[in-house]
């Protein structure tokens, strides 16, 4: 074979979907359309895609093909109505969301009760080490409910935890 054949027949990523069943939905119209294609889940939290989001690759010859079944074009994904952002962090930083009111509140009740475990477990006697871990994860909640911003994987746990999440 031919390098040019060989660079064909290479996988190349379409789309990366935030939950997994959107990227099921989106693999379903690639199966309609006889695109073949891989479906990369690494969702260890029961369907949810909390630190990895879900990847559709396809042979770079069907690539053009699979873009216009899924109505991609440049960063966007439409999908019976609905736009998703399909861009992928950078290497080395986090992107970062908007919050929801459910997921702000969330934080806000987050930190407040961090707060007090560490109070009555400082109180305690034992060791800070833990308490520390908490104070941390208690105030990256404070700041995300007081911006209404946080990195991807803050707002996934959040938006679980509220309930957004499928």
């Amino acid at each position: 074979m031919s390098d040019r054949t060989d660079r064909k027949l290479q996988e190349v990523e379409v789309a990366r979907y935030h939950f997994r069943h959107e990227a099921e939905f989106a693999a379903g119209f690639l199966d309609d359309a006889d695109i073949p294609h891989r479906l990369q889940v690494d969702d260890a939290a029961m369907g949810f895609t909390i630190g990895s989001p879900a990847i559709i690759w396809v042979r770079e010859m069907d690539l053009r093909r699979a873009r216009e079944t899924l109505e991609i074009s440049g960063d966007k994904v439409t999908l019976s109505g609905r736009v998703a952002a399909q861009r992928s962090a950078g290497p080395g930083r986090a992107r970062v969301v908007d919050l929801t009111v459910r997921e702000r509140l969330l934080a806000v009740a987050g930190s407040l009760g961090g707060i007090g475990i560490v109070n009555v477990y400082v109180d305690g006697g034992s060791d800070p080490t833990l308490a520390r871990l908490v104070v941390i994860i208690a105030g990256a909640f404070l700041v995300a409910a007081a911006f209404g911003r946080a990195p991807r994987p803050i707002k996934n746990l959040l938006g679980t935890l509220s309930g957004n999440a499928p």
